[in-house]
């Protein structure tokens, strides 16, 4: 009731309320499974590579694009690291 009433409060502001739900980290299992090779099909411009790099820092990735402009700003990204 009381979250209804402070809802409708907020909106007329141009505000809404929500309850937070923190993302898990979906990568974090990874350290334990002795992962040492990851294949990015579809790379896009590297925000898997990014984020899997981070929690498998010596993993070797291969990331594939097939997009010119997409591959270009993944080889930018990436083209210093030896991984």
């Amino acid at each position: 009731m009381l979250k209804t009433i402070l809802r409708k409060s907020l909106r007329k502001i141009g505000l809404d309320l929500h309850k937070y739900r923190p993302i898990p980290d979906k990568f974090g299992q990874l350290k334990d499974l002795n992962i040492n090779t990851i294949l990015d099909i579809g790379a896009n411009v590297g925000q898997f590579a990014t984020e899997i790099r981070s929690k498998l820092p010596n993993a070797q990735i291969y990331s594939f694009e097939p997009l010119k402009e997409c591959f270009e700003a993944l080889e930018t990204s990436f083209g210093a690291d030896p991984k």
